[in-house]
């Protein structure tokens, strides 16, 4: 699968997801492969869905498109009796993260410069 653009312009997203108090879709998702990136196993729903405070309604959203833009992967494993999914970044997710890090921390310096 090919990149999923999130948005036109992502340094512009991102810039302006800063100026809210609240917690917007992108950060969100930050939140999410930040979760997933965290843990070389992987992430299940419930998890993502507790750490993120995030809905169940919410968690399936953000889960199938991040999944549909190839941000992540779905692996399926045996716990016990039950199969369970669990998240994990994909190539194309490493890559969006690297890349909103090196957003942050120009952001970072451009906030110390002007101050």
């Amino acid at each position: 699968m090919g990149y999923c653009v999130l948005s036109p312009n992502l340094e512009t997203a991102f810039f302006s997801v800063l100026q809210f108090k609240y917690r917007g879709r992108f950060n969100i998702v930050v939140d999410i492969l930040d979760l997933v990136m965290r843990d070389p196993k992987g992430k299940t729903r419930n998890e993502i869905m507790e750490k993120a405070r995030l809905s169940y309604n919410q968690s399936i959203k953000y889960l199938d498109v991040l999944l549909l833009c190839d941000f992540l992967a779905g692996k399926n494993s045996r716990y016990g009796d039950r199969e369970v999914t669990r998240y994990v970044l994909t190539e194309h997710g490493y890559e969006l993260v690297k890349q909103l890090k090196s957003l942050y921390f120009t952001w970072s310096l451009i906030r110390t410069m002007s101050t």
